[in-house]
């Protein structure tokens, strides 16, 4: 699989102004599904050298990211008095 996906990579890297003008002619044309692909490959950043390893630790941050927050669970004595607060006498 991985020298299909080479193989792939090789004939896009090697067609990629015509594929671009092929693109942009079908766009100006009216096909929306060509323009999103052109403006969405115009955006996307160079890919990495290990670009499977950048994918496993951007999708474990993202992961991290998604939990929610540690919060400090409260002691319920401590809570009570917390602040120097002194229930009332009686």
């Amino acid at each position: 699989m991985r020298t299909l996906r080479e193989a792939a990579g090789k004939a896009v890297g090697d067609n990629s102004e015509q594929i671009t003008a092929s693109l942009l002619k079908d766009m100006l044309a009216g096909k929306l599904g060509s323009g999103k692909m052109l403006f969405d490959l115009a955006e996307q950043q160079p890919e990495a050298e290990d670009s499977e390893n950048t994918r496993r630790v951007s999708s474990e941050a993202l992961a991290l990211a998604a939990e929610p927050e540690w919060q400090e669970p409260v002691i319920e004595f401590a809570a009570e008095t917390a602040g120097g607060s002194r229930e009332p006498e009686g």
